[in-house]
């Protein structure tokens, strides 16, 4: 059984959560790393998260499930369609007073470079 990412959680009770809607529409899921996190929230980005995990045949069900119970807008990735994106927008320079002044009172201007963990797929979104 071949299995991929759905999503990744930084809190055991909201992955559970999330576990639950699944199983309870009959999506086989599981959660890795659950239990190290648990015990120690500050292993959360060493372990890349509490990983929610569905076979790859029950994927895009899964994915369109959590889309209509999610009210917040995310970062879906053109290639294969899922959401466990990360940005990857890299920051060459250093934060200025001048940069920090002028970001915190005006709208970002630049793009923001995005990789699917799924697919690998790297691409910009505005």
């Amino acid at each position: 059984m071949e299995t991929i990412i759905l999503k990744r959680f930084d809190s055991p009770v909201e992955a559970n959560i999330v576990k639950g809607l699944l199983e309870s529409n009959d999506i086989f899921c599981f959660l890795q790393d659950e239990h190290s996190i648990g015990i120690n929230p500050l292993y959360a980005n060493a372990l890349g998260g509490i990983k929610l995990m569905v076979r790859v045949e029950d994927g895009p069900r899964a994915n369109a499930l959590l889309l209509t119970n999610s009210t917040e807008h995310k970062v879906q990735c053109p290639q294969c369609g899922f959401h466990d994106v990360h940005d990857i927008t890299e920051n060459k320079n250093q934060p200025t007073w001048f940069s920090v002044f002028v970001t915190l009172f005006s709208r970002p201007i630049s793009k923001k470079t995005y990789e699917c963990s799924t697919c690998k797929n790297v691409f910009v979104f505005e």
